[in-house]
C-alpha cells in the first residue's frame, strides 16, 4: 500500500503544476486579448485629442530641459496643465525616440492596461483565485472605456496602474515588504497626476490601524513626487506655489458650484448608473467591503466619491475616472465570481 504522506505530497505537487499551467495560460490569454484590442492602428484610432498634443509638446520640451507649456513657463501644477513631470518626461522621451510619432507614447499608455490586467491575474489571483483574477482582467481589458482611453496619451492611465498595484498589494498577506511594494505603486501614481492624492487618502484609510505600514507606504510617493518636482521647486518655488494655490482654488470653486447640497450625491449616483457595467459594479461595491478585496472596494468608493464632488461630466469626459476604472472592474469581476461559486456551481 502506498504511504499516505507520499500520496498527499504527490497530490500537492500535482495541484501546484496544474496551477502553474493555468497561470501561464491565463497570462498568455491576457497578452493575446491585449494585443488584439490595443495595438492595431494605434497611431490613428482613436483620433488625436487636443490634450494629447499638449502633453506631447510639454514632454518634448522637458526632454530638452525646458519647463514649457507652449508659450508659457510650466510648473506642472497649473490648472491648465497639471500632469506631473515623471509621466510627461516619459511620453516626451518616447515621442522623441519614435521620431515624434504618436504611436510610441500611446504604446506606453496601452502597456499600462496590460500591466493592470497582469496584476489582476498574478497578484489578486493569489488572494481570490486565478479564475477570478482572469475574469477581472478580461472584464477590464474588453470594456469599451478601457480600450478607448488606454490608447490615448493621458497621465490618468499611469496613475490608474500605480493605484491598482498599490491596492492589489494591500489585499495580499500583510508584511513590511508588501507595504513597501504598495508604496512604490503609489509613487508611480504620484509622478503622474495629482489625483494620486485621492489614492493616498484611500491607502491611509486601509492602513490607519497599522502605523508600522505608514512609512513604507507613504515615504516612496513623497520622495518620488518631490524628486520629480525638484527642478521646478529649485528653479522658482514662488511660481510653483502660486500655481499650486491656483489649482487648489480651481477645484475648490468647482466643488462649491457642482458639489453643494444634494448635487454631490446626484453626481455620485449618475456616474455609477450611467451604464450597466457601472451599475453592476455599484451593486457589488458595498458587499465587497466584507471580502478579501476590501482595500480595493474602499479605494473605489473613496476615489469615485472624491471625483464626483466637483465633476458632473464624468460619463462624457471619462478620462478623469480612469483612475478608478480598474478598481470598479475588480469589484464587478469579484462579485460575478462569488455569485458563480455560490449559486451556479451545480450548473457549471
Amino acid at each position: 500500500m502506498p504511504d499516505k504522506r507520499q500520496i498527499k505530497r504527490n497530490n500537492s505537487g500535482s495541484r501546484y503544476w496544474r496551477r502553474r499551467r493555468f497561470c501561464s495560460l491565463s497570462v498568455g490569454l491576457v497578452r493575446l486579448v491585449w494585443a488584439v484590442l490595443y495595438l492595431p492602428n494605434l497611431s490613428l484610432t482613436p483620433r488625436w485629442y487636443g490634450d494629447e498634443t499638449i502633453t506631447l509638446g510639454c514632454g518634448q520640451d522637458l526632454v530638452h530641459g525646458e519647463f514649457a507649456n507652449r508659450a508659457v513657463w510650466n510648473t506642472y501644477v497649473n490648472p491648465q496643465f497639471c500632469y506631473q513631470p515623471g509621466y510627461v518626461f516619459l511620453v516626451g522621451l518616447a515621442s522623441e525616440w519614435g521620431g515624434r510619432e504618436i504611436g510610441w507614447p500611446r504604446l506606453i499608455n496601452s502597456l499600462a492596461a496590460l500591466g493592470i490586467a497582469l496584476a489582476a491575474v498574478m497578484l489578486l489571483g493569489r488572494r481570490i483565485g486565478l479564475t477570478a483574477g482572469l475574469l477581472i482582467a478580461m472584464i477590464f481589458l474588453t470594456y469599451d472605456q478601457s480600450v478607448i482611453h488606454f490608447r490615448w496619451v493621458y497621465a490618468h492611465n499611469a496613475t490608474a496602474l500605480g493605484l491598482f498595484l498599490c491596492f492589489s498589494l494591500q489585499c495580499l498577506e500583510r508584511s513590511r515588504l508588501r507595504a513597501w511594494q504598495s508604496g512604490f505603486g503609489l509613487a508611480l501614481a504620484a509622478i503622474s497626476h495629482p489625483l494620486s492624492v485621492h489614492g493616498g487618502i484611500a491607502a491611509f484609510l486601509n492602513r490607519w490601524k497599522r502605523p508600522s505600514t505608514w512609512i513604507p507606504t507613504f515615504l516612496p510617493p513623497l520622495l518620488a513626487g518631490t524628486l520629480c518636482l525638484s527642478p521646478i521647486l529649485l528653479w522658482n518655488f514662488g511660481w510653483w506655489w502660486g500655481d499650486l494655490q491656483a489649482l487648489r482654488e480651481f477645484y475648490a470653486g468647482f466643488t462649491r458650484e457642482l458639489g453643494s447640497g444634494w448635487q454631490w450625491p446626484i453626481n455620485f449616483f449618475r456616474f455609477l448608473s450611467h451604464d450597466w457595467i457601472h451599475l453592476l459594479a455599484a451593486l457589488a461595491l458595498i458587499p465587497c467591503l466584507l471580502t478579501p478585496i476590501r482595500p480595493i472596494a474602499v479605494a473605489a468608493l473613496i476615489l469615485v466619491a472624491l471625483l464626483t464632488q466637483n465633476r458632473q461630466n464624468l460619463p462624457v469626459f471619462y478620462y478623469q475616472a480612469v483612475v478608478a476604472l480598474p478598481l470598479l472592474m475588480t469589484v464587478l469581476g469579484y462579485g460575478i465570481s462569488w455569485v458563480r461559486r455560490r449559486f451556479l456551481r451545480k450548473w457549471a
